[in-house]
This record gives C-alpha cells, structure tokens and sequence, in this order.
C-alpha cells in the first residue's frame, strides 16, 4: 500500500505520462508536411523538449517568448488544436514528471486570499465552459471547424485549463531569480516578435510612413480574422515590461534597447487604432507609478518613511501632471497635423526621455532647443503636402 506522502507524486507522474501520451497522439494527425513552418515546428519540439531536460526551467523563458507567435493557423487550418498547445504538452510531460522526483521545496506560496480567487475564477469558468458546451451535439464533419459549434467552448476554455495546468510548476521553479531570468527576457523577446511582425505588415499592406491609412494590424495572432481582441490584450499585458526594463536599465545600452523595443511596440499599439487598448495601457502606468511608489515606501524605515512617503505622494502628483499634459499636447498635435506629426511629436517626447537619464550640462540647452527644432523642420520637410495643402500653398 502506497504511504499518503507518495500520492502526489504517482498522482505527477501519471499526468506527466498522460500529456506525453496527448503530445503524441496530437503530433499523429498534426500535418506536419505544411511546408517550412511545419518543418521549422518539427524541428522546434525535439529542441525544446532537450532544451527542458538541460535546463527545466527555461520553460518560463519558452512559453511567454513563443505563445504569441506560434501561430500556423494560416498554413496548417487548424485553430482548435494549435501549435501553442503542443508545446504546453510537452511542458506539462516534462514538469510534471519532475514534480513526481524526488521532493523539492516550492519557490513561491500563493496567500490564502489568492487560493480564494483562484477558486471562484475556476468555478466560473466551470460554469461557463458547460453552459457553452451542454447539451453534447453529435459529433460530426462541422464540430471541430465551426466558431459556432458548441465545441468551441473548448477551444476558448483550454486557456484557463493551461494556466491551471502550469500553476504548480510556476510555484516550483519561479523564485525572483528565476522571473528576472527567464520570464521578463521571455516576455520582451515575444513583445519584440509581435512588434516586428506588426512593422512588416504596415511596411507591406498600407505602407510604414503610410500614418493616414485606418488599416489595423493583426501581426501573428490568426484569430484576429474575425475581429476580436487578442493582439489587444497582448500589447496591454506585455507592454508594461518594456516599460520596467526600461526604468531598471543598468547601462547606457540596456537603456537604448529598452527605448527601441518601446518604440516598436508603441508602434504597433498605435497601429492598432483601439481605444480600448489606449485606456488599458493609460492604466497600467498608473500602476506602474503606483507600485514604485509603494515599494519606495516599503524599503523606508522610521524617521525616513514620513520623508518619502511625501517624496512619493509628489513624485506620483508630479508623474500624472506631466502625462495629462503630455496627453493633452499629443491629442492637439494629432488634431492639427494628423498621424505625422503625431509621430514627430512622439520622436521628440523619446528623445527627451532619453536625454533627462543623463547628466548634461545646462549650456548645451540652447544647442538642444536648436537641434529639436531643425529635427522638426527636417522631418516636416520629408513628408509630402496633402491635396489641400498644395492648393493652399499655390
């Protein structure tokens, strides 16, 4: 009789065994001879799953870096079971086969109130996933094809059953260490990836300096043929780590990294023309200020907590004064010379966020004013004069 201690571990080990069995029987009737994605994912599994048994915590830099971009929905036909999913097999295989080793200590607890909505986030999504699915149709050519098939509701629910899925692997291997060595280099590898995808189809369809053209961009995300939001909520989600890179950049080429992969995804939001996705983003800065400012108080002890309590009560007051001014004067910008010199006034505002980390000296103030304005001049110059314009000008 096996001891209660060993249950868990048979209980790991026998879902590990379960997910490989699902990862093979899904690379069965995968159609893999779709051309080079179907080769590059062929060769993609064996490396990943070699890359896991070298270092099994890698996965937290794999799955962020990958999950918005493995998409072959577009050669392959297939949206029910995705490539993303294959990998997340084979993630849940090799994880759990070492959470049923030998007994580790976990890196993170999760608080009781976090357990609580953890739990009533399960349970509606339980109630969700039958109210879509109940009662059972027959299974036959259009069930696994059909956004209005009652399927479906298993194709939008597999996300949660996932992330429920990695939980506990997450809680094993994702100590602070880890999170700033894998995680966030995953989450700006894919943002990157999502950006560059989003600058090469405006530069092919409306064309890149095209800024008059409402043609909003998909990037890699397949699912957006039918509208919805899912390159929506990735900027929202993944674009506030630009940010923190790069507010912790620790040198001058970290800085300038983190300043250009900003740039490229503010790009691709703005190309997005969502508003919903402007006010999220206007949100997560907020956030941002708040959360700096609460850790600033954390680490402040006696005498000295009172002090920048008030340094980081101004420092907020101070941070919103300059975005609601900075908002005001892009929106009048936009109202007056349109997307150009919207994009004009954006390349000013980064350069003076890059040029405020650095100590210059005050006398090179009139020379910067100078420069700024011939930048403005220059870029003006290049852009060619509407209709009206012309006519105005004769």
């Amino acid at each position: 009789m096996l001891a209660p201690a060993a249950l868990p571990a048979l209980a790991a080990r026998l879902l590990a065994l379960l997910a490989g069995a699902a990862c093979m029987l899904a690379l069965r009737h995968y159609p893999l001879g779709h051309g080079w994605p179907g080769l590059l994912f062929t060769a993609l599994l064996p490396a990943y799953f070699l890359l896991l048994r070298w270092r099994p915590a890698c996965w937290l830099f794999c799955v962020p870096a990958l999950l918005p971009v493995l998409d072959l929905a577009p050669w392959t036909g297939r949206f029910f079971l995705e490539e993303i999913d294959v990998l997340l097999m084979l993630t849940v295989a090799c994880g759990y086969w070492r959470l049923g080793g030998p007994a580790q200590s976990a890196a993170m607890q999760l608080a009781p109130c976090a357990r609580a909505c953890l739990l009533l986030c399960t349970l509606a999504w339980l109630a969700a996933l039958l109210r879509g699915v109940l009662p059972l149709p027959s299974l036959d050519v259009y069930a696994w094809d059909n956004y209005l098939s009652p399927y479906n509701s298993l194709r939008l629910g597999k996300a949660w059953a996932w992330s429920m899925l990695l939980l506990p692997l997450l809680l094993r291997d994702g100590d602070a260490s880890a999170l700033r060595r894998y995680a966030l280099p995953g989450m700006l590898a894919g943002l990157a990836m999502v950006s560059l995808f989003a600058l090469w189809e405006r530069a092919v369809f409306p064309g890149l300096m095209n800024l008059s053209s409402d043609y909003r961009i998909t990037a890699p995300f397949s699912a957006m043929h039918t509208g919805g939001a899912a390159l929506d909520g990735y900027l929202a989600l993944s674009l506030p780590f630009a940010g923190l890179w790069l507010a912790r950049a620790r040198s001058r080429w970290q800085a300038a990294l983190a300043l250009l992969l900003l740039a490229l995804a503010l790009h691709a939001a703005c190309a997005t023309f969502s508003r919903g996705l402007y006010a999220a983003l206007a949100a997560a800065l907020a956030a941002l200020l708040l959360l700096a400012s609460w850790q600033t108080l954390r680490v402040a002890s006696g005498a000295a907590r009172q002090q920048a309590r008030w340094l980081a009560v101004r420092g907020i007051m101070l941070r919103l004064l300059l975005a609601g001014l900075g908002s005001v004067l892009l929106v009048y910008m936009f109202s007056v010379a349109g997307y150009r010199g919207l994009l004009a006034a954006v390349l000013l505002l980064a350069a003076s966020f890059v040029l405020a980390a650095r100590p210059l000296p005050w006398r090179l103030a009139p020379a910067s004013v100078l420069c700024a304005l011939c930048l403005q001049g220059l870029l003006a110059s290049w852009w060619p004069l509407g209709k009206a314009s012309r006519q105005a000008a004769c």
